[in-house]
């Protein structure tokens, strides 16, 4: 299994570091066969390499690669061009090369800016869950127990299962993230905070999901939290992004309440469609 983690100007300097990955390790509670740094949006390209070396030297990280090297393949992969990712490239472009590089088929996808309350292996059941059951393609560790059981379908075990999907941290296989199935959008996923400029890695696979009927797994004993900032990167909106974020939102509304039941639609709903 693969854990990969992107790495950019604001960050490479605290997680290029020895004991960085160690402890994310640690934290998820199992071990990885590689452990992979895209590097992308850095100022000093060269800076970043020789500090990404240092760790494949010591054995911490087992390679690292440059998304901008890797991303017209990623692109090709899953049929989209590079002015597809609009003005803001960098939050989609590092989750395509990593669901496209070259490894396990399984993957651990690790926001920098993320930990785990307390150290636990939130993987190996999730790998169990996925295989029992067909429409669950994503996992992830709770963000918030109350909100993912009200946002939930069904519940399995330890898990609640769903419509949706973060990028923050998930286990993905890349056998099934791979496809064509990206560039179109759905009213559902007006609701995230980028949509009124152009869709992110995020909204995109949303929609896939949801156009599919696929669900995503939040196993409830892990625990996840933020420990740096949370959308300081999003871009100031322009009068007319405005204006259709506007539109976005009562259109949407309109047809959340018009088709309660389809998930291109509704938000979160009932869902009546067998798991496997």
């Amino acid at each position: 299994m693969d854990l990969i983690v992107n790495v950019f100007e604001r960050t490479y300097r605290d997680v290029l570091v020895p004991g960085w990955f160690t402890d994310v390790v640690r934290q998820n509670g199992r071990e990885f066969e590689r452990r992979v740094v895209l590097i992308n949006n850095v100022d000093d390209m060269a800076d970043a390499v020789v500090r990404a070396t240092h760790l494949v030297e010591s054995g911490e990280i087992t390679e690292f690669v440059r998304v901008d090297e890797r991303l017209p393949a990623a692109l090709a992969a899953v049929g989209l061009r590079p002015r597809d990712l609009g003005v803001l490239p960098h939050f989609t472009d590092c989750a395509l090369v990593a669901i496209h590089l070259k490894g396990s088929d399984l993957l651990v996808y690790w926001d920098v800016d993320v930990k785990l309350s307390q150290p636990i292996d939130w993987v190996t059941p999730s790998v169990e869950l996925m295989r029992s059951h067909r429409r669950v393609v994503v996992a992830n560790p709770s963000w918030d127990a109350v909100e993912a059981r009200a946002e939930s379908t069904h519940e399995v075990g330890d898990f609640v299962l769903g419509y949706g999907f973060s990028d923050t941290a998930f286990l993905c296989r890349r056998s099934r993230f791979t496809h064509r199935g990206y560039r179109r959008v759905v009213p559902a996923s007006w609701r995230y905070p980028l949509a009124h400029v152009v869709p992110v890695f995020e909204q995109r696979v949303d929609s896939w999901m949801r156009r599919e009927r696929l669900l995503r797994a939040t196993y409830l004993p892990a625990s996840i939290e933020h420990r740096g900032p949370v959308g300081t990167q999003y871009p100031t909106a322009t009068i007319r992004q405005r204006l259709r974020r506007s539109v976005q939102a009562r259109v949407g509304r309109w047809l959340a309440i018009a088709f309660p039941t389809d998930p291109r639609f509704a938000h979160y709903g009932p869902d009546d469609a067998p798991l496997n």
